[in-house]
């Protein structure tokens, strides 16, 4: 019985192992759930309701969602591009969705903001889901940070989001 749990651990070390050690492993495509947003101004989180990892705006206007992403550096010195997708539904116009991506030099964040922005993309078409591509997506420093900022309109809903860092 020891020597079965000794290889297992020696093979559930040798696989975290070599996807550390895997510079594709570090930058490779990455999902978040919708669910994972904060409300602009947080004090209008009570408009969000969750279904599983989507979230939908439940209130009469236009609410404001920030989705946080984990950026991951590949390599000494960092920086890099990354890809941004944002999965989404309206079924109308008038439950449109509409996604930026934005990235903030988090070294000199306090003293000067620098930031880069894709610019807002809103649903193509609507009655069932759709994928916008935010530009050419944007470059985040090393040190940096980035989110995807939506405005989602009554009933709109934000599915999950699609990354590919260092692209």
């Amino acid at each position: 019985m020891r020597v079965a749990l000794n290889i297992r651990c020696c093979i559930a070390v040798g696989i975290l192992v070599a996807g550390v050690v895997s510079a594709e492993g570090i930058a490779s495509a990455r999902t978040e759930p919708g669910s994972m947003g904060v409300a602009v101004p947080y004090s209008h989180q009570y408009c969000w309701s969750l279904f599983f990892d989507t979230i939908s705006n439940g209130c009469g206007d236009v609410e404001t969602l920030d989705i946080p992403i984990l950026y991951e550096w590949s390599g000494p010195g960092g920086g890099g591009w990354t890809a941004m997708y944002v999965n989404a539904f309206g079924a109308s116009a008038n439950n449109n969705v509409g996604c930026q991506a934005v990235s903030v030099d988090g070294v000199h964040a306090t003293n000067n903001l620098t930031y880069w922005a894709s610019g807002y993309y809103y649903l193509p078409q609507f009655g069932h889901t759709q994928t916008l591509m935010l530009g050419n997506g944007v470059w985040v420093p090393a040190q940096g940070y980035e989110f995807v900022t939506c405005q989602v309109s009554p009933g709109g809903q934000i599915n999950n989001i699609y990354y590919e860092p260092g692209w």
